[in-house]
């Protein structure tokens, strides 16, 4: 019989669409693949179960809740939850560990099996995953990372033999063409002619503080009558919405839509944002899987000029890295966009159709005996 990969997740893995990605990427490899986690959407579900992953979700309700309770039950469980369902693991099968807190979770006893570790963050704030995470990494059969400065650091500081892979955050989930009427169903009617009125320059994802310049990319877009600003976000009530809305009233909000759907909200912009600080070396160095989301449609990057996007939008140029404090420099780079809108939009999907995950995913698990 071949082996089995069990995918061992603790998180929601439709909040992480880059263990996602790696899931089905494993499945079209034609893996064997048993998913471990705690909870999934009926429809994504449906959708895994599709490419015959099984799947196997914890039962027990007491995790279910928001309360302290339910948030130490989740920790807790989650050992003996996964360990009593790799009890028969055979010694060719293989485990993948998508996110370090289900490592963490594990704990060492994890280190007696053959495992594929996925280190999404840098946790350079975090001194608790610093101090516990190496011996995970150190232990693995291969580690994974998102973005080339992100390697490069990890085996730094957890002082690895070889560079961890790289694998980019790109969705294996893109239709990579509008559909309007999918838009309609989503948003309404309404709201779909709304945005169709205008030029849309779009925001998808976290607003923390790290994204604070997205006020001034709004006070820019709503001095220019062309255009609009959509900001999709699970954050509704962030201050930085507070913030924008007392100013412009040229923007438009959509609560997060789960994935792979928000795509056909993101192929009706005609420029991305990516937005990111200096605050810490995750941001800096930051691996946004919106990159590739933007890309597959051919939609150009507005992105603060750090290492994270910089390095790609400047080789790729797809885009323009600048200084988002700066309004008069939002204002420059968005003409500058258009005023070569064909050739950006061209460079997105040759970005976009750079990357071949399958031959990346293929290298790791091969090189495991």
């Amino acid at each position: 019989m071949r082996r089995v990969i069990y995918f061992i997740c603790r998180e929601d893995i439709g909040l992480l669409p880059p263990a996602l990605s790696n899931l089905i990427l494993l499945a079209e490899k034609g893996e064997r693949i048993v998913l471990i986690t705690y909870t999934i959407s009926d429809s994504l579900r449906s959708n895994i179960e599709k490419y015959g992953i099984k799947i196997i979700i914890c039962k027990n309700k007491i995790i279910r809740g928001n309360n302290i309770i339910s948030k130490v039950a989740r920790w807790c469980l989650f050992k003996p939850f996964v360990f009593s369902n790799i009890k028969h693991i055979q010694k060719k099968d293989l485990l993948w560990i998508a996110t370090a807190n289900s490592a963490i979770a594990l704990g060492y006893k994890i280190i007696n099996y053959k495992y594929i570790l996925q280190i999404n963050e840098l946790y350079d704030k975090f001194r608790r995953y610093l101090i516990l995470l190496p011996k995970f990494a150190l232990n693995a059969s291969a580690v994974i990372v998102p973005e080339e400065n992100r390697a490069a650091i990890i085996r730094c500081w957890f002082k690895l033999n070889k560079t961890p892979y790289v694998l980019p955050n790109k969705p294996i989930y893109h239709p990579r063409y509008p559909d309007d009427q999918k838009v309609k169903i989503l948003i309404g009617k309404e709201l779909f002619q709304c945005m169709k009125s205008k030029k849309v320059i779009i925001y998808q994802g976290a607003l923390t503080k790290a994204q604070k310049n997205i006020i001034n990319i709004a006070e820019v877009v709503n001095s220019l009558t062309e255009w609009q600003l959509v900001i999709m976000t699970n954050q509704m009530e962030s201050p930085l919405i507070t913030e924008i809305l007392k100013k412009n009233s040229n923007v438009i909000l959509i609560p997060r839509i789960e994935p792979p759907d928000h795509l056909y909200i993101t192929a009706l912009a005609r420029i991305g944002i990516a937005i990111y600080d200096y605050s810490d070396l995750n941001h800096v160095f930051c691996a946004p899987n919106k990159i590739w989301e933007y890309a597959g449609f051919g939609i150009p990057i507005l992105g603060e000029d750090i290492p994270g996007l910089s390095n790609i939008i400047n080789k790729y140029k797809n885009g323009i890295c600048t200084d988002l404090n700066e309004r008069e420099e939002i204002l420059n780079a968005i003409i500058d966009i258009e005023n070569n809108y064909e050739i950006v939009s061209k460079n997105s999907i040759e970005l976009f159709e750079s990357l071949n995950q399958n031959k990346i995913i293929a290298k790791i698990i091969d090189n495991i005996i």
